[in-house]
C-alpha cells in the first residue's frame, strides 16, 4: 500500500502487507486522521503475516493455506506500523473485497465466504443471518475501533453463490452493500428492495444493513435476464445508494430508468452501469447504461457534493461506440483502457466521460472525489510509458511484466466548485435552498451543499428555508477562476411576535396583566399593550391572568405560527375579590385518615371554580400541598384527608379560588392515631350495675378472660358501636361483623355487618339486625378453653327477661353446636370471653 503526495509527484510512503504465502489488497479506506484501512486475502499464517491485535490472530485453513482468510488492518498516518491487522475467516474460503470506516473509528468488511458457522468456524456474531446459506455467502462485518473484535458478523446469501462487492456507511451507521447473486428469491434474503424478483443467470443486488447489524433493512435485485454484477456502491447525506456494475441484459429485460443510456450497445458482451437507488430502497431514481460495443465494466464510483457520481472501470469499447464526452482521452488506445465517467445529479446524462490507458490492458479499479471536484483513479496497467499518459506521477516509467499499478487525478480547469455547509445551533441543517447556483441545489442530512459553476462565474448565492435567517444573508462571487470551499453559513430559528392590548369594561388600558403560556410570559404595561416573541412554527395558549379579573376571550390558541400575530386583544372585567372560606372541625380520626371540609360563605363576585382543603405537617398548608377537589361554588363541603401517617401531627386548611386568586379558612389542628399493637383484643361482657350490662374490650392473647383495659371503663354498649368479631357467618364467602348497639333504652340489638375484618362499617344483612330477642346467633369461635375445639359465643334469651351467654364447641360458622359446661355460663354478673379479634 502507498500514499501519494498531494502534487503527485513522490511517495509519502509505501511499504507490503504480507508473509511467506500471496496476500491481495483488494480495498482500502481512510479516516480523519489519515489512518489508512486495508482489507483483502492472504494465504500466509499468522507465522508470517504480520497479525497485531487485530480481531482474529490465528490463520484459519485447515487445508494448510489451500483456501486463504479474509485480512483486515489499520495502519497509522505516517504508514510507520499497523495499529491492527488481523483474520476474518472460518476453515474454508473467505474473502474481504471492500471496507468502510465511520467517524468513530469501525471499520466495516464486505466480502465472501464458503466457511459455515459454528465452534472454530467462521466468527458470527449478531449480523443479519447467522446461518450459512449454501456455496458462497456475502458477509458483512463491523470491527471495533481497537481492531480487537467484531461488534457483529453475519451471512447475506442464499442457497447459490452470492458476493458482496462495494460496502458503504452513512453517518447513522447504516450499512450499504452491492455486489452480485445467484441465488433466487425463494432463499436470497430479499426485502422491501427495489426489485424483489430474481431475472436470472446472476442479478446485482443492493442491501441496506441496520446500524447494529442486527437486520437489513431492504435488499433486492438490479438485474435483467442475463449477467448483471454490481461492484461499487457509495451513499450521499439523504440515504440515495449509487451502485455501478456491469450487465449483459438488454434494455427489454434490465431496468433502466432516465439514466445516461437507455440502450445497450454491447449485444452479448457486458455495459458498466450505473444506478441510483432511493432512500426507502423500493425503487430507482434512475438506471442506464455506460458502454460501447464490447466488453465494459464499472469497478467503483464515488460522489460530489452536488450530487455528480463518478464512475471508474474499463472499457473494450472504442470511442467509435462508446459514449465518450470531453474526458480526458476521447481516443480508445488498444485493448482495455480505463475509463473515468461524470454523471449529473440528474442521471439523464454525461458531465465528461473518456479513456486513460496505452495499447495494452488498463483497467480502472478505484475512484475518489476530492471536495473542489478534483478526481483521484487508482487501477492498473500492461501499457508502458510511450503510450501511457504519464505526467508528474511518483514513477513515470513502466517496471515490467505483468504489470504496473498507477495512480492519476483529473481536474476540470473549466469548472470551479461553490461547496461549504449549513448549521443551526451547531447541528447540521438539511434542506436549505441554496438559491442561485445551477440547479438550485439543497443541502444534505449533514448539511453539506455544493455546485459547480463555470469558471469565470459570477452571481450571489442566497440561502433560505422557511422559519430560519441565515449569517450571512448571502454571498456574491464575482469572475471564480478557483473552487470556493468552506462557504459556510449559520442558521438562526426566525422569531416571530403575538402582540396586543387588554383594556378595562370601560375601555381604560389594564395594566399588569400576564400573558401566562407565552415564552417568558410578558405583560401588559401601563398603555395595557403586550408583546410577546415565539419561535417560528410555535403552538401553545396565552391564557391573560391578573387577580380579580376575568378575561373575554379567555385564552387563545395557536398551531404553528408562521406570520407574526397581531391585534391579539383582549378584555377585562371584575376586579374581584377573593373567595370567603372557614374551615371545618376534624373528625373520624384514624390512623391514616381523617374528615374536614369546610364553608365557602362568599365567591368574591367571581365564581368559585375550585374549593376543598390542604393540609401538611407544617403550619399554613397550600394548594401546592397535598389537596382535595371538592366540587365549585359557594356553601359547605366534606372533604376526606387520606393517605396520612400514623400518630403524626396535622394542619389542616380549607380553600377556594377563582379569578381572583386562591384563599384559605382558618387553620385547624390534629394527630392522627398511633397504629394498633400487634395483639389481640378480647370482647366481654360484664355486669357494672344492677341493670347495665356493659361490653368492655381488653388485651390478652387469645383463650385468656382478662387483659389490660383499653381506655378508662371500657367501651360501654349503652349507645356506642362495638365490633366484637368477623367471620363469614352467613356462608357467602364474604366476613361479617358482629356488633353490639343499643337500639332503644332497654333493647340491645346484635346487627351483623358485611365487611373486612377490623372495619366498624359495612352493609347491614337484614332489614334490622340479627336481634338476640330469642334467636341464637353465632358471634365468633375460638379455642378458648385450649382443648384442640374451637367454641362459639352465643347470647340466646331463655326467658322474656334474662339473655345468657353460651359457648358452645362447633367449627366455625356453625349456628349450633354443643353445650360447653353445665351452666351455660350466664351473662348474669360474671365476666365472659365472647370472641378475640387481632388488629382491632
Amino acid at each position: 500500500m502507498a500514499k501519494v503526495n498531494s502534487s503527485g509527484s513522490g511517495l509519502v510512503y509505501c511499504g507490503y502487507i504480507g508473509g511467506v504465502g500471496d496476500d491481495y489488497a483488494l480495498d482500502i479506506a481512510l479516516d480523519d486522521s489519515g489512518n489508512a484501512y486495508v482489507v483483502g486475502n492472504t494465504f500466509s499464517t499468522e507465522y508470517s503475516f504480520p497479525v497485531i491485535v487485530g480481531p482474529d490472530l490465528t490463520f484459519n485453513d485447515w487445508m494448510s493455506e489451500s483456501y486463504g482468510d479474509a485480512f483486515v488492518a489499520k495502519v497509522n498516518s505516517t504508514g510507520s506500523s499497523l495499529v491492527y491487522c488481523g483474520y476474518i475467516g472460518g476453515t474454508s474460503v473467505d474473502v474481504a473485497t471492500a471496507i468502510a470506516v465511520d467517524e468513530a473509528g469501525h471499520a466495516y468488511v464486505a466480502g465472501e465466504t464458503s466457511s459455515r458457522q459454528g465452534s472454530g468456524q467462521f466468527p458470527v456474531k449478531g449480523g443479519p443471518d447467522l446461518t450459512h446459506n449454501g456455496n458462497d455467502d456475502a458477509f458483512v462485518a463491523m470491527v471495533a475501533p481497537s481492531g480487537a473484535s467484531l461488534v457483529y458478523c453475519g451471512y447475506i446469501g442464499g442457497a447459490d453463490s452470492d458476493r458482496a462487492m462495494g460496502i458503504a456507511v452513512e453517518a447513522s451507521d447504516s450499512v450499504y452493500l452491492a455486489g452480485h447473486t445467484d441465488s433466487a428469491q425463494a432463499t436470497f434474503p430479499e426485502k422491501v428492495g427495489p426489485d424483489l424478483s430474481y431475472n436470472g443467470n446472476q442479478d446485482a443486488f443492493v442491501a441496506k444493513v441496520a446500524p447494529l447489524g442486527e437486520s437489513l433493512v431492504y435488499c433486492g435485485y438490479i438485474g435483467g435476464w442475463m449477467s448483471d454484477e454490481a461492484r461499487g456502491i457509495v451513499v450521499d447525506g439523504n440515504g440515495n445508494a449509487f451502485v455501478t456494475g456491469g450487465t449483459a441484459s438488454p434494455e427489454t429485460s434490465f431496468p433502466v430508468a432516465v439514466g445516461p443510456d437507455l440502450h445497450h450497445v454491447g449485444a452479448g458482451f457486458y455495459d458498466a452501469f450505473v444506478a441510483k437507488v432511493n432512500p426507502s430502497g423500493t425503487g430507482l431514481v434512475y438506471c442506464g447504461y455506460i458502454g460501447g460495443s464490447d466488453h465494459d465494466f464499472g469497478q467503483d464510483i464515488a460522489l460530489d457534493i452536488a450530487g455528480s457520481a463518478y464512475i471508474a472501470g474499463y472499457a473494450w469499447s472504442t470511442e467509435a461506440t462508446f459514449p465518450v464526452s470531453v474526458g480526458p482521452d476521447l481516443t480508445h488506445n488498444g485493448y482495455s483502457d480505463a475509463f473515468v465517467a461524470k454523471v449529473n445529479p440528474g442521471g439523464t446524462g454525461f458531465v465528461y466521460s473518456g479513456f486513460i490507458g496505452g495499447f495494452s490492458n488498463d483497467l480502472a479499479n478505484s475512484i475518489a472525489v476530492g471536495k473542489t471536484g478534483n478526481v483521484f483513479i487508482a487501477g492498473e496497467t500492461n501499457s508502458p510509458e510511450m503510450t501511457f499518459p504519464v505526467a508528474v506521477g511518483p514513477d513515470l516509467s513502466f517496471n515490467g511484466f505483468p504489470r504496473d499499478a498507477f495512480v492519476a487525478k483529473i481536474s476540470r480547469p473549466d469548472k470551479v466548485m461553490i461547496s461549504g455547509k449549513v448549521s443551526a445551533g451547531g447541528s447540521p441543517l438539511s434542506g436549505v435552498l441554496m438559491a442561485g447556483l445551477p440547479d438550485d441545489p439543497r443541502t444534505d442530512s449533514l448539511g453539506a451543499y455544493g455546485a459547480e459553476v463555470d469558471s469565470g462565474w459570477w452571481g450571489t448565492v442566497t440561502p433560505g428555508k422557511a422559519g430560519y435567517t441565515f449569517s450571512p444573508p448571502s454571498r456574491s462571487y464575482s469572475g471564480l477562476t478557483s473552487h470556493q470551499t468552506n462557504q459556510d453559513y449559520t442558521a438562526a430559528i426566525l422569531m416571530l411576535t403575538i402582540s396586543g392590548s387588554v383594556k378595562a369594561g370601560g375601555g381604560t388600558a389594564l395594566s399588569g396583566v400576564v400573558m401566562d403560556g407565552l415564552p417568558g410570559n410578558p405583560q401588559t404595561g401601563a398603555s395595557g399593550y403586550y408583546t410577546g416573541t415565539v419561535p417560528y412554527g410555535w403552538s401553545g395558549t396565552a391564557t391573560p391572568a391578573k387577580a380579580g379579573y376575568a378575561f373575554t376571550p379567555p385564552a387563545r390558541s395557536y398551531a404553528n405560527v408562521t406570520v407574526n400575530q397581531t391585534s391579539q386583544n383582549y378584555t377585562g372585567t371584575g376586579g374581584y375579590a377573593q373567595p370567603t372560606v372557614t374551615t371545618a372541625a376534624v373528625t373520624s380520626i384514624g390512623t391514616t385518615t381523617a374528615v374536614s371540609g369546610g364553608n365557602v360563605t362568599s365567591d368574591g363576585g367571581a365564581s368559585v371554580t375550585d374549593r376543598g382543603v390542604c393540609w401538611g405537617t407544617s403550619p399554613g398548608p397550600t394548594v401546592a400541598s397535598p389537596h382535595t377537589h371538592d366540587g365549585t361554588g359557594t356553601g359547605s363541603f366534606v372533604s376526606h384527608l387520606t393517605g396520612l401517617n400514623t400518630n403524626t401531627p396535622y394542619y389542616v386548611r380549607a380553600y377556594a379560588t377563582n379569578s381572583a386568586g386562591t384563599s384559605y379558612g382558618n387553620q385547624v389542628g390534629f394527630k392522627t392515631l398511633a397504629a394498633p399493637p400487634n395483639a389481640d383484643y378480647v370482647g366481654v361482657l360484664k355486669k357494672d350495675g344492677a341493670s347495665d350490662n356493659n361490653l368492655f374490650v381488653y388485651t390478652a392473647p387469645v383463650g385468656l378472660q382478662k387483659g389490660t383495659l383499653i381506655g378508662t371503663d371500657g367501651w360501654s354498649g349503652d349507645g356506642n358501636t362495638v365490633a366484637i368479631a368477623g367471620g363469614d357467618f352467613d356462608g357467602n364467602g364474604v366476613d361479617e361483623i358482629a356488633y353490639l348497639k343499643r337500639v332503644t333504652a332497654t333493647d340491645f340489638t346484635l346487627f351483623v355487618y358485611t365487611a373486612p375484618v377490623g372495619t366498624q362499617i359495612g352493609t347491614l344483612i337484614g332489614t334490622d339486625g340479627w336481634r338476640y330477642d330469642g334467636k341464637t346467633i353465632s358471634i365468633a369461635g375460638v379455642d378458648n378453653d385450649g382443648n384442640g375445639t374451637d367454641e362459639i359465643a352465643v347470647v340466646k334469651n331463655l326467658s322474656g327477661t334474662d339473655n345468657d351467654l353460651f359457648i358452645y364447641t362447633a367449627p366455625i360458622g356453625t349456628r349450633k353446636g354443643t353445650l360447653n359446661g353445665t351452666d351455660r355460663r350466664r351473662c348474669d354478673g360474671n365476666s365472659k370471653k365472647i370472641a378475640g379479634i387481632k388488629g382491632y
